[in-house]
């Protein structure tokens, strides 16, 4: 049988007139060339003016309390679903979910912060993972996922980090980033990581992030361990509370 064309010769689609590709056609001996659409650039500006990233977060808040209200979170399903959540919008050589960052994070943070690293993304369980440069973009939408972070440890009876907690937990955050990327990506890629993030937010403890352990494990497992080690940092935290208390009283 004798493709499309009546020569025999194979011929891409944009060649035949079909569909996408190249806006060149070719008609008989004469080869036309479509004329391009004129590009015009909108600039990020325009677009929140025009109150785009509004209707954005009302339609996230709608989302948002379609489970909220009709089922309040607990950490158990809040875990399994950072353990279904995938980080890097599901690139990568294997899955690497929120849960699995987590609990790098709380590794890579100091002890004494390890309540705040475990939680710190546990409004994600309802905004999903929304990357930092799309937060710099449309800052309604950064400001969304703050207050879904505030209102998720509220709602699971987790206090709110302080100030200084945010920061240290941000560094830690910064290291799993810079590990995360150099197993999950290519050395290229996971360099133009590395160096936009360094642009963007200072030197990175690289040191620190090649030594960090990577490993994929089953999702389900990951929220397991996330809740685990969430229940048991809170009730650390509560006892070493009422030593304090009882040390001062006494």
């Amino acid at each position: 049988m004798t493709p499309p064309g009546g020569d025999g010769i194979v011929r891409r689609p944009d060649e035949l007139g079909v569909g996408g590709g190249s806006p060149t056609e070719k008609t008989g001996r004469k080869q036309v060339t479509a004329p391009r659409p004129e590009k015009v650039a909108v600039p990020v500006s325009f677009v929140a003016r025009a109150g785009v990233t509004a209707e954005w977060v009302d339609a996230c808040e709608s989302w948002r309390r379609l489970f909220w209200d009709a089922e309040p979170p607990t950490l158990e399903n809040v875990c399994k679903s950072l353990s279904r959540e995938p980080r890097y919008f599901g690139h990568g050589r294997f899955a690497w979910s929120v849960a699995a960052h987590s609990l790098l994070v709380a590794d890579l943070a100091p002890p004494e912060c390890r309540l705040p690293a475990l939680t710190h993304d546990l409004g994600e369980a309802v905004s999903k993972d929304q990357p930092t440069p799309l937060k710099h973009i449309f800052p309604d939408l950064g400001v969304w996922c703050e207050r879904v972070q505030g209102e998720m440890l509220d709602a699971l009876g987790i206090r709110r980090p302080t100030e200084e907690e945010r920061k240290i937990v941000k560094q830690a955050d910064r290291t799993a980033f810079a590990a995360e990327v150099m197993t999950l990506f290519s050395p290229d890629r996971a360099e133009a990581f590395l160096a936009a993030e360094e642009k963007a937010g200072g030197p990175l403890d690289m040191d620190r992030a090649t030594r960090a352990v990577v490993v994929p494990l089953w999702p389900d497992e990951m929220g397991r361990r996330l809740c685990t080690e969430i229940s048991r940092a809170v009730v650390k935290e509560s006892l070493g509370l009422e030593r304090r208390v009882e040390a001062a009283a006494g």
